[in-house]
């Protein structure tokens, strides 16, 4: 019997030659579950998949001996591929180490304890992170999560892009995803090349006629590079704005009773666009320009719009990506980040102090969106690579979750 040459750990397949050659038969020492496990560690890049071919001693359309194997053109790593053996000594339980003289290395099998050298860590690690994952995809299938993406992370093309990869991720093993997007500091960048200069009141944009329609260019062109991001995954995306089937529609917000121009706050959100999207497989896109009732135009708040569009679908989860890690018990101490917070605790750090700045709107937009349906608030540094799969997917996440008073909490710190 002849075999071309293959790697330790490399798939085999089995082709079935037209004549019976040999009494011989393959003998698989590994169940078939276990041949599933490790193809699915191989297809999440924690194994190699070269490809080899063997020939098997049975006739075309023959299988192998019942449990002895499995039937035509069926893939198992060579290390389950042991030698062959007469007929009668099939049934051994013992695993030969050789085949033709050469040796193959079984992964699940080792000669002493502790004799793991031949299994690089880094494999094991990788599936580790996705048994730990596999709860939370269950939990969360066919969710509804909205994302609200902004910040720095918008203006590097690498983290843009790493973003966009857990977006489609997250939709491609069962979540509804919808994007709802910012773009200030590209705003302020086209309003600076045309010579005017931007002006803020309480961290709100003062948005004349002029300012508010280069706001809604620049962020009609970022929402239409974030579609072709996704497009180019192999997912089907759709940018809206908030006028789009009259998604998000506003009046005239002031700041602290002081006119800042077309800036607007979220009256009533139609959510039948969303929602005949997601029902299409399509990942929406939504950029926050609104209109009030005679029409006109205003540019809302990323975080109001997104907290709006979170409450109006029912989602079952909403994270903002931004320029802040978290919610810290002592914002000089990195290491006093909190992983999941209740609503009466983010009450607590607004009203004794412990938060200030920009994390007290962002907090009560979370408490806001908890109380009117949202089981879940995530708030969540954008420039650290793949921080919403970390976040989604593991225990203990990577910035701060704020659930109900009576949600339950996946991770102890005091554990």
């Amino acid at each position: 019997m002849r075999t071309s040459e293959r790697e330790p750990g490399s798939y085999v397949v089995l082709n079935v030659s037209r004549r019976r050659q040999t009494d011989e038969l393959f003998a698989f020492g590994e169940s078939a579950s276990e041949a599933v496990a490790y193809s699915s560690l191989s297809a999440a890049g924690a194994l190699p998949a070269t490809r080899a071919t063997a020939r098997s001693p049975w006739p075309e359309g023959r299988s192998a001996r019942r449990g002895n194997g499995l039937r035509n053109s069926e893939c198992l790593p060579s290390s389950q591929i042991h030698s062959c053996q007469l007929r009668q000594n099939y049934n051994k339980k013992e695993i030969p180490p050789t085949y033709n003289n050469k040796t193959f290395f079984n992964p699940y099998h080792f000669s002493k304890k502790g004799d793991t050298h031949m299994v690089n860590q880094k494999y094991l690690d990788k599936a580790e992170v996705l048994i730990e994952a596999l709860p939370y995809i269950q939990r969360f299938n066919r969710k509804i999560v909205v994302i609200k993406y902004g910040g720095s992370a918008m203006l590097d093309e690498e983290l843009k892009r790493n973003v966009i990869k857990d977006a489609v991720l997250l939709k491609l093993v069962g979540f509804k995803p919808i994007i709802v997007h910012g773009g200030g500091k590209e705003i302020s960048r086209w309003v600076g090349k045309v010579g005017m200069e931007p002006h803020f009141v309480n961290g709100l944009r003062v948005t004349d006629k002029d300012t508010m329609e280069i706001a809604e260019m620049v962020l009609a062109k970022v929402n239409k590079e974030l579609v072709t991001l996704v497009e180019s995954l192999g997912v089907q995306a759709v940018g809206v704005s908030g006028k789009d089937g009259g998604l998000l529609q506003c009046k005239k917000k002031l700041s602290k009773g002081e006119d800042i121009g077309y800036v607007g706050e979220v009256t009533k959100v139609n959510p039948k666009i969303l929602q005949d999207l997601l029902e299409r497989d399509f990942l929406p896109i939504v950029f926050p320009i609104g209109f009030d009732e005679n029409f006109d135009s205003y540019n809302i708040n990323a975080d109001d719009a997104a907290c709006a569009i979170a409450e109006a679908v029912e989602a079952e989860k909403l994270a903002f990506l931004s320029d802040i890690e978290g919610v810290y018990r002592d914002a000089d101490d990195p290491s006093t980040l909190i992983s999941e917070l209740r609503v009466d605790e983010a009450e607590n750090l607004i009203s004794d102090g412990t938060v200030g700045g920009g994390m007290i709107p962002k907090l009560k937009n979370c408490i806001d969106a908890i109380e009117h349906g949202v089981n879940r608030v995530h708030i969540l540094d954008g420039r650290i690579p793949h921080s919403l799969l970390l976040e989604i997917f593991t225990n203990k996440g990577i910035g701060t979750a704020i659930l109900k008073d009576d949600g339950e909490k996946y991770y102890n710190e005091h554990e």
